[in-house]
């Protein structure tokens, strides 16, 4: 049985892309998805993904706002796949456990 919190859009209140980005930035894995960053783009079909790391290394832009040009990428490709239960499921295909667990806790009280 699902529940209501995995049918949140991304991008839509309460699931903004914003309080996505501040709860997984408080994951001890942060880093490990900050690697893994081009492979999850890649899942959500994000054309980009192969820039990624060249653009943090120069500064042009950071993982986060790569990790929101990519949810944004993805709703508006996927407007009604792009949950967060979706979203959650990626990150686990990816290892992406703890990542997964801290938006179920944020998103599911």
């Amino acid at each position: 049985m699902s529940k209501p919190w995995e049918k949140y859009l991304v991008g839509d209140e309460p699931c903004t892309y914003l309080r996505i980005e501040q709860s997984l930035s408080k994951s001890t894995s942060v880093s490990l998805l900050w690697q893994k960053l081009p492979d999850v783009a890649r899942t959500l079909e994000f054309s980009g993904s192969g820039m990624i790391v060249t653009k943090v290394m120069l500064n042009i832009q950071s993982h986060s706002g790569h990790l929101q040009e990519i949810l944004t990428n993805w709703r508006s490709k996927k407007p009604t796949q792009a949950t967060l239960g979706n979203l959650i499921n990626v990150l686990r295909n990816h290892q992406l456990n703890e990542c997964a667990e801290v938006l179920i806790k944020e998103f599911g009280t």
